[in-house]
């Protein structure tokens, strides 16, 4: 992703692509896909694997898709993310299901809900995005880069670099099922948030959308 970010100029295009190809639909389709193809074993390891990427995700997504020029001061912007509410989820979210605490069913109601809502109206903003721009204007070679790096190549590098490592087996197929996933449909609202251009918010609703029909 970086080397993309790079090699694009360091623009919006960049941009995308590295948020893009480090971020992907781990909770959507990822858990559904992991419990279908890896068991329930395979479910609970792949919850863990993705919570680093999570707490990741969310202290760096200002980052990742903000210009220079927008950005707070990296002390100001790790605090403000810690302290953040996803963040603080996360970890409530780990404590919770460490120490077995039942919810009320009205709470656990309303955080399925919230929690169920979120790529759906990411998906729908890519759609609003794209309904505003021609077809040829989405017809351009590097909206197929996307989807051929981040459902061909990463998960084939990243297959054979774990198939040489001398660990479980269920591990290794974790690490491709996720490089395997689309782009998160999120995507779309942080681009939107935290992007001035709005031709970047076309190109991460092409990413988005291309990404999830292919897969």
């Amino acid at each position: 992703g970086q080397a993309c970010y790079f090699l694009m100029g360091r623009t919006y295009t960049g941009r995308a692509f590295r948020f893009g190809l480090l971020i992907s639909n781990f909770t959507f389709m990822g858990m559904p896909l992991a419990e279908n193809l890896l068991g329930t074993e395979g479910l609970s390891y792949f919850a863990l694997f993705t919570v680093p990427i999570r707490i990741f995700y969310y202290c760096a997504v200002e980052r990742l898709l903000s210009p220079r020029t927008r950005r707070e001061s990296r002390l100001h912007a790790l605090r403000q993310s810690i302290t953040s509410p996803p963040v603080l989820g996360v970890f409530a979210g780990l404590l919770i299901a460490m120490t077995g605490i039942a919810l009320p069913n009205a709470v656990e109601a309303v955080v399925s809900g919230l929690g169920s809502i979120c790529s759906p109206m990411g998906m729908i903003l890519c759609g609003m995005t794209l309904g505003g721009s021609s077809i040829r204007a989405i017809r351009q070679p590097r909206f197929l880069l996307m989807p051929l790096l981040r459902l061909a190549v990463l998960p084939a590098c990243i297959a054979v670099i774990f198939w040489l490592l001398p660990i479980d087996i269920l591990f290794k197929q974790i690490a491709v099922l996720y490089t395997a996933l689309p782009c998160a449909g999120m995507m779309v609202v942080y681009t939107v948030r935290y992007e001035p251009d709005r031709a970047a918010w076309q190109d991460a609703s092409v990413y988005v959308a291309v990404t999830n029909l292919l897969s």
